[in-house]
């Protein structure tokens, strides 16, 4: 049987919007996002909200991707027809 090789990439990023601003309400102001951190596979997006507190969102790609950058996480796979392949 061919194999197959697929190229996949999938974008992410954290705005940490208040709710209210999402609903369509615009804040006078904003906290402070802060760049992507990386560890191993994982990335970690961080904001500073106005009442002090730090909120945080964990992005855990399996298997290891063969690139992750700040906005995006890209894998290129081999694949036999009729295969299934679960990335997480």
């Amino acid at each position: 049987m061919n194999t197959g090789s697929v190229p996949v990439e999938r974008r992410f990023g954290g705005d940490f919007r208040d709710i209210f601003e999402v609903r369509g309400t615009k804040g006078e102001r904003r906290g402070t996002a802060h760049p992507a951190q990386f560890d191993g596979s994982d990335v970690l997006l961080g904001y500073d909200g106005l009442d002090g507190k730090r909120r945080s969102t964990r992005l855990r790609f399996s298997p290891k991707p063969e690139k992750l950058t700040h906005t995006s996480v890209h894998y290129r796979v081999e694949m036999e027809p009729q295969q299934e392949l679960v990335l997480e």
